[in-house]
């Protein structure tokens, strides 16, 4: 098309609506424009689209489509997603995240001192070597330890891909989002991200959990508050408080628990629902973690505010256990006694 020698034809996989859903009709619609142009489409066009097929109007499209006849190679796999679901291409569905570290020691004599770094690697599509243009359902694996910061454009473009599924703009969000945790320069596009998630339809998983739990750690307040507003939104309406918690335990290593603390407060002042979600996250995440992980007495307080606010007796079995093994007069052990003693 470039050169002049190929026909301009209408693009399949442009979004119908910001979630970046394509609808049926206009999928079957854009096929007999390409189709009457006596061309095929591209094919990564056409896969594009069909990761993006919507669900309403599946049934109505797919009778429209067979009233054109004898249909293409291409016609026949639009047809079959339509019927079925099938999109003829394959898909990442589940990626697993890795959390990686480094210590290393500085300074000599009194001065001397060790610190770690912690960065999350993703486990994607096995034995994946192939070109994403073409593949674009798949997710490689990567470490996300090192790399150059994405465009805000690309970043737009990864959270429709696959409308059906957070995965895809979280893969490449949990670098962005770990960064964020110490680094505070603009070019940062962790809240980005946050609101990529906030407007995006689709499932979420561990691994979006996880995301979300870097950019509540985040060191730019404005990122925190974006992270908050999706917490309240997200928990436990897409995703349970108790898996929340888990995805939230595995990230302890890389966060600042204070900062969770100061996020956490302030998506419980959004609503009673807010309040609610982060008592239950906080009762299911708290025994997972090291008593002694500093900023524990601070997610404690914030526990006891919210319960008092709320009315609600620390009555699990598990968190009543965990809160008896704190001892002395510290912050934390002071507020684990008033949770037991109320």
């Amino acid at each position: 098309m470039a050169t002049g020698t190929e026909p301009r034809r209408p693009l399949l996989a442009t979004p119908t609506d910001e979630a970046g859903w394509v609808a049926p009709t206009a999928l079957v619609r854009r096929y007999r424009s390409v189709v009457e142009l006596g061309v095929e489409p591209l094919p990564a066009d056409l896969t594009q689209a069909l990761l993006r097929l919507g669900e309403d109007g599946r049934a109505e499209a797919a009778a429209d489509l067979r009233t054109s006849g004898k249909l293409s190679v291409s016609g026949k796999r639009i047809l079959t997603a339509l019927e079925s679901g099938d999109t003829g291409s394959t898909i990442t569905d589940s990626i697993a995240v890795e959390w990686r570290s480094k210590t290393w020691s500085w300074g000599s004599g009194e001065n001397k001192g060790t610190s770690t770094a912690w960065w999350p690697a993703v486990r994607g599509a096995s034995g994946f070597t192939g070109r994403l243009i073409s593949n674009p359902g798949l997710i490689r694996s990567h470490s996300a330890q090192f790399g150059d910061e994405l465009h805000p454009l690309l970043i737009d473009e990864l959270a429709i891909v696959h409308p059906p599924s957070t995965l895809h703009v979280v893969a490449y969000g949990l670098r962005a989002a770990n960064d964020g945790i110490d680094l505070s320069e603009a070019r940062y596009s962790d809240e980005r991200y946050v609101t990529a998630l906030r407007r995006h339809p689709g499932r979420w998983f561990d691994a979006t959990a996880q995301l979300l739990a870097l950019t509540l750690s985040a060191k730019r307040a404005e990122v925190r508050s974006a992270a908050a507003e999706l917490f309240t939104e997200a928990v436990p309406r897409r995703y349970s408080a108790a898996d929340t918690a888990t995805s939230m335990a595995a990230c302890v290593p890389a966060c600042i628990l204070t900062r969770w603390a100061s996020s956490l407060a302030d998506a419980a002042s959004i609503s009673t629902a807010g309040s609610v979600a982060v008592v239950d996250v906080l009762s299911a995440l708290l025994p997972q973690v090291d008593r002694s992980t500093r900023g524990i007495g601070k997610l404690l307080e914030v526990l006891l505010n919210e319960s008092l606010r709320l009315g609600r007796v620390a009555d699990d079995a598990v968190l009543r256990e965990w809160l008896t093994g704190f001892k002395g007069s510290s912050l934390a052990a002071r507020h684990a006694k008033q949770l037991l003693a109320d």
